[in-house]
């Protein structure tokens, strides 16, 4: 899971996602992604923690990553959230 421009600067999203903190990920989320609800982004976060610990600690790519994030978000409409 490699979101850079410039694969030889910084660190990829897998490497951030093993040493980012919960709430850390749910501010990132709700400042840079598309919805603006606090709590989404909060069950996002914890959910993405949740799945890294069913793959071994890693969210290797792209799809795994959009599929949590999908997942979370089709429940929360189910919810009426």
């Amino acid at each position: 899971l490699d979101l850079r421009m410039n694969p030889r600067s910084g660190i990829s999203a897998m490497e951030w996602l093993q040493q980012v903190t919960v709430e850390e990920l749910a501010w990132v989320i709700h400042q840079w992604g598309e919805d603006n609800d606090q709590l989404l982004s909060e069950r996002i976060a914890e959910c993405i923690f949740r799945k890294q610990q069913s793959y071994s600690g890693v969210i290797s790519t792209t799809r795994k990553l959009a599929g949590v994030v999908s997942s979370v978000k089709a429940h929360a409409k189910a919810d009426g959230v």
